[in-house]
C-alpha cells in the first residue's frame, strides 16, 4: 500500500498544503474587516475579529460567508492572539 500524501508515520490522512491554503484565505477574507473605516480592530485572528463598533446587519448572520456575534464586550484587556480578558 502506497502512502503518497499522507503522514506516514501515523497513518493518517492529512493535507497540509491544503490547511494552510484555507487558513491564507481566510486570513485575507478578515481583512475586510480588519480595515473598516471609522471602525477600529482591536483584535484579530484568523476566525475572529474584535472591533469597536457593531457591523451592519446585512453582515452579520448563521448563514455561510456572514459574521457571527459572538460577545458585546463592555471591557477587555488584549495581551495578544488568544490571550484576553474580557467582561461581555
Amino acid at each position: 500500500m502506497k502512502l503518497s500524501g499522507l503522514n506516514k508515520s501515523r497513518k493518517v490522512p492529512t493535507a497540509v498544503h491544503i490547511a494552510a491554503a484555507i487558513t491564507s484565505y481566510a486570513r485575507i477574507l478578515i481583512n475586510e474587516y480588519k480595515n473598516i473605516l471609522g471602525n477600529l480592530c482591536i483584535m484579530s485572528d484568523t476566525d475572529s475579529v474584535v472591533l469597536t463598533k457593531p457591523l451592519p446587519g446585512y453582515q452579520v448572520g448563521k448563514n455561510l460567508g456572514k459574521m457571527k456575534l459572538e460577545h458585546e464586550i463592555n471591557k477587555g484587556i488584549f495581551i495578544r492572539k488568544k490571550l484576553y480578558c474580557i467582561i461581555n
